[in-house]
């Protein structure tokens, strides 16, 4: 029998090679004449400027620019604003995994329980007790149920300046003195804002409100979002600012600001 030698099949595997490179060399050239490539290319490029068309470059985005409508001078006491009735409040049913006051059937015992009051119990030996918290120097009734719309949570908030506290619920708002006697209210958001006509702040507030004292300016601030209906169409803020120290009897200039009015149907982001 007749056998390669080494040197003879080391030859033939590089001829091989060889010709295969050529091959592809080939393939390409055929390729390039007939514009397969240049094709691809183009598309490629098309596809980067159609993304560049509709994305702009960094340091070129602004923000969105809105007027706000106002100011609108409310020259006159909270005191003596006519009543206008807050809109209608509608809450959404809540969900629960079980109706209340039901557990599910079979469950372990403990089910539902929070696992803080056994973490608690665990570590509490690790550390010293904390001290107690000082008492409040002063305490006294807000807003009851029935002039916050009854509505859980009422959207609490409030603030305190050098002679006045101001409490805002979803409906309404007060104004106290420091010792907590009631001096104002409940005055409610569309009797504030019903200067501002043409908005929803006329007549369609819906609450979520925030009340602020400005220390630098000594300015009151007193805010909540409005909207004829939701799935709306038109989303607005509603912001009193107090032309004086005195939140009763100092007057307020009054705005409205559309929220995003280039997505009007979305509900924005907004203070709280």
């Amino acid at each position: 029998m007749k056998k390669k030698s080494t040197s003879q099949s080391a030859f033939f595997n590089l001829r091989v090679l060889i010709a295969a490179v050529f091959c592809l060399i080939g393939v390409f050239v055929a390729l390039l004449a007939t514009g397969a490539f240049s094709s691809a290319f183009a598309q490629a490029r098309g596809a980067k400027n159609n993304r560049s068309a509709t994305q702009a470059s960094p340091g070129t985005q602004r923000p969105d620019v809105v007027q706000m409508v106002g100011p609108v001078a409310l020259n006159m006491d909270l005191r003596e604003l006519p009543y206008i009735a807050p809109k209608e409040e509608f809450e959404e049913r809540v969900l629960t995994r079980y109706p209340h006051g039901t557990a599910q059937t079979g469950a372990s015992a403990g089910y539902g329980i929070s696992g803080l009051a056994k973490v608690q119990q665990l570590v509490k030996n690790l550390w010293l007790p904390a001290p107690n918290m000082p008492p409040p120097l002063l305490t006294f009734e807000g807003l009851g149920a029935a002039q916050a719309c009854a509505c859980a949570p009422p959207d609490s908030d409030g603030d305190v300046g050098p002679n006045h506290y101001v409490e805002a619920v979803n409906v309404a708002f007060a104004i106290y003195n420091k010792n907590g006697t009631l001096l104002s209210g409940p005055t409610t958001y569309n009797s504030l804002f019903a200067p501002l006509t043409g908005t929803p702040c006329s007549g369609n507030n819906d609450g979520d409100p925030y009340a602020l004292y400005d220390p630098v300016a000594d300015r009151w601030v007193i805010s909540d979002f409005a909207f004829p209906s939701f799935p709306g169409n038109s989303f607005w803020q509603c912001i009193a600012v107090s032309q004086t120290s005195d939140p009763v009897s100092g007057g307020w200039f009054l705005y409205a600001l559309q929220v995003d009015p280039a997505n009007p149907t979305f509900l924005g982001d907004y203070p709280k």
